[in-house]
């Protein structure tokens, strides 16, 4: 007889998990890693390369072989990669891997089970050295990420060689796509490249320059069937108050790497005026490319802004025998009017475009395209009010990219973002004067891109004179500045102190005050110690404007309650202030959370009058402080220098500052009121290069599994009672 049994139940579940167990972590085992041959029928890599390169006459055969050795191979103009992985990632990887890392136009994406095929037709031109590196960075990131389980080439025909500029011939790849038939008559694909948005900086500090930028398009252009079929369009935000537009050479150096560039049009964006409206029309006139603006425009005479110096409201370029109008509109944003002053009239997008664009089809354009440095919801607002807007390339507001175009009341709408991160790439098939489809891809900037050389010989003129500019010392800090969001959307803050203490002393005003979004977050504050111009445009963004106004201190309170009204969300509109202390409740209703302020060490009179120095996008009502708005200017905002000139002057004039909490902001009620929720962000797939889990963890913990459930059966077998 057998004496202390289980219960049959129990025994029956452990055996399951057992099994379970034992099952995942053979799976995993048996799972395939990196260098896998997905294709049994694969043919040597190394000869199909050979022989490509044999027919093609193409050089740097042991960069390609190189990539061979990574687990990666390209068989040349003609190939095909597949990847065992993850389905998530499938339509993620078309994206990411060619359209963003690699000059490859995706012809097809074929999907068996677990095995996608990706099938491209690089760029007609001979792999350069420069392509290749360029490729291999993107798909290594890819890997790293643990996105991909194996690489292998699949079934490949060599090709031969084509003249310039036409695809290359040969028998393709086995599954791919054919090749696209040639276009029916009176059909013309035309390509837009776009757009610039660069803010005055030609230099990333990923290493990536605006040379790399033109570089890409004379590359991705000289792979198309007509070259000659393209447009290159800005759309403004280009000339700005970037530290080199400060301190050496206002902007001139942006305009000669535009004018290095070919660039087709550009417009006005709501940047330009950083510098002011006289140096703007400099500028202008030293542009030798076409500004178009339907907006922008005199206040005295009502005429496109600059009209004396060539900008026009819209202009019409032939391309491929295509009639293309081309215009431009920007944003009335509030801090841009101030900024432009009262010589400079913005009209309302929607009101100048109705009379715009029935002038350029009248004047014969068949496809007309609006160079918008609109936000989105502009762009569809203009989309639903304006009829014959074809195309509107660009945006305004930060972070807004499409991944693909929407069309919008006939609109295709297409935006990239902006600085040097994306380039757009929008082919248009145009048939008899109409736009009768479209296709788009995004590529990826990086320091491999081929090099522009003539914008780069202007990028190596101004470069070191930017260097010097900002090595330069500009003061000493004896206490360390923190400009994390946590920090100076909470409370008060020491780098809030300083900003908001050089306001009242540039303005000789009774309060200097910002919000939290004017300070630049930095990944780690700033040590106390010597402080360069570099270090002090890290805390303050180069184009924030300032301005003083008139308040009452009604209209102060409001804005003070405008202020914290959402610092449990540690929102950007957060106050930091000088000469003004107040106290506020965060578990009270907002707008009517500050318990009492005071101005100068006296209570706040509601009916009071105080100079308030700000900046202009505080003065001008942005983030729910509207009630300025209404407040009497009394420095405006097109006669005040940058903040970033107003802190390196209070730095200059004092040599050494001390900024530290003096108790200006107080908080009272539930000691953790204002303790910032844990934000509950939205999860999405990352760019490559980021960090994400690989398949080694999983083998680790089956293999874990495994001998924990090994473990449990020698336990048993160790208890189990013997028959007696």
């Amino acid at each position: 007889m057998r004496v202390g049994r289980p219960l049959p139940l129990i025994a029956t579940a452990r055996r399951v998990v057992h099994l379970l167990v034992a099952l995942l972590g053979a799976a995993v085992v048996l799972m395939p890693v990196d260098g896998a041959v997905a294709h049994e029928e694969t043919p040597d890599p190394a000869e199909t390369i050979r022989a490509y390169y044999a027919a093609s006459n193409a050089r740097d055969l042991d960069g390609v072989l190189a990539l061979f050795a990574e687990g990666f191979v390209f068989t040349g103009r003609t190939g095909a990669v597949v990847a065992r992985g993850k389905a998530a990632w499938r339509a993620y990887l078309v994206d990411d891997v060619f359209a963003h890392g690699t000059r490859a136009e995706v012809h097809g994406l074929l999907v068996a089970g677990e095995t996608v095929a990706y099938v491209a037709r690089i760029s007609a031109d001979p792999l350069r050295q420069q392509g290749i590196a360029y490729s291999e960075n993107a798909l290594r990131a890819v890997v790293r990420a643990g996105r991909i389980e194996s690489l292998a080439v699949v079934a490949a025909t060599p090709v031969r060689a084509a003249p310039d500029g036409q695809p290359p011939t040969g028998a393709g790849t086995a599954g791919a796509a054919a090749p696209a038939p040639a276009a029916p008559g009176g059909e013309v694909r035309v390509t837009l490249f776009h757009d610039t948005h660069i803010h005055g900086a030609l230099h990333a500090p990923d290493g990536v320059t605006f040379a790399h930028y033109v570089g890409l398009i004379d590359h991705l252009r000289a792979a198309l069937p007509a070259p000659g079929h393209s447009l290159f369009l800005g759309n403004g935000d280009d000339v700005a108050a970037s530290p080199m537009a400060l301190f050496a050479g206002g902007g001139q150096h942006v305009v000669d790497a535009l004018n290095a560039a070919r660039i087709d049009a550009d417009t006005i964006g709501t940047d330009e005026f950083h510098l002011g409206a006289a140096r703007l029309r400099e500028l202008l006139a030293a542009s030798r490319f076409p500004w178009v603006s339907a907006n922008v425009r005199e206040a005295a005479t009502g005429q496109p802004f600059g009209h004396d110096l060539g900008v026009r409201p819209w202009l019409i370029k032939e391309v491929g025998g295509v009639r293309f109008g081309l215009t431009g509109a920007v944003a009335q944003d509030p801090p841009a009017v101030a900024r432009a002053g009262e010589a400079v009239r913005i009209l309302d997008p929607v009101e100048a475009l109705r009379g715009v664009v029935p002038e350029l089809r009248a004047a014969g354009a068949q496809v007309v395209v609006l160079l918008a440095h609109l936000c989105y919801a502009d762009i569809e607002r203009v989309a639903a009010a304006v009829p014959g807007i074809d195309v509107a390339v660009g945006t305004h507001c930060t972070g807004e990219v499409l991944e693909q175009p929407r069309v919008v009341g006939g609109t295709i709408v297409s935006q990239r973002g902006h600085d040097l991160e994306l380039l757009g790439q929008l082919d248009l098939t145009v048939r008899d004067g109409r736009v009768v489809g479209h296709a788009y891809r995004q590529h990826r900037l990086t320091a491999a891109a081929p090099v522009d050389p003539a914008v780069a010989a202007v990028l190596a003129a101004y470069h070191p004179r930017e260097e010097a500019a900002l090595a330069a010392p500009a003061g000493v800090t004896a206490t360390a500045l923190d400009t994390a969001p946590g920090v100076v959307r909470a409370g008060e803050a020491a780098a809030g102190n300083l900003l908001a203490d050089a306001l009242r002393a540039w303005g000789a005003a009774d309060v200097g005050m910002l919000y939290a979004a004017s300070v630049r977050a930095r990944p780690q504050p700033l040590p106390a110690g010597p402080l360069t111009r570099r270090d002090v445009f890290e805390v303050v963004p180069a184009g924030t404007g300032a301005m003083v106004l008139r308040v009452t201190g009604a209209q102060l309170l409001a804005a003070l309650e405008n202020g914290v009204s959402r610092v449990e969300h540690r929102d950007a509109r957060f106050p930091q202030a000088s000469g003004l202390a107040f106290v506020y409740d965060p578990a009270a209703p907002p707008g009517a959370r500050v318990r009492s302020a005071a101005v100068g060490g006296r209570p706040l009179a509601p009916d009071g009058r105080y100079m308030l120095a700000t900046t202009n996008a505080m003065g001008t009502g942005l983030a729910g402080y509207e009630v300025l708005r209404s407040a009497e200017v009394v420095a405006p905002a097109s006669e005040a220098p940058p903040l970033s000139v107003i802190v390196l002057d209070y730095l200059a004039a004092r040599g050494t500052v001390a900024p530290a909490p003096q108790g200006r902001i107080q908080v009272v009620g539930a000691p953790d009121a204002a303790e910032a929720p844990t934000a509950s962000l939205p999860r999405r797939l990352p760019r490559a290069g980021a960090a994400a889990p690989s398949p080694g963890w999983l083998l680790a913990v089956s293999g874990i599994g495994v001998l924990v459930g090994l473990g449990h059966r020698l336990r048993r077998a160790r208890r189990a009672p013997r028959p007696v």
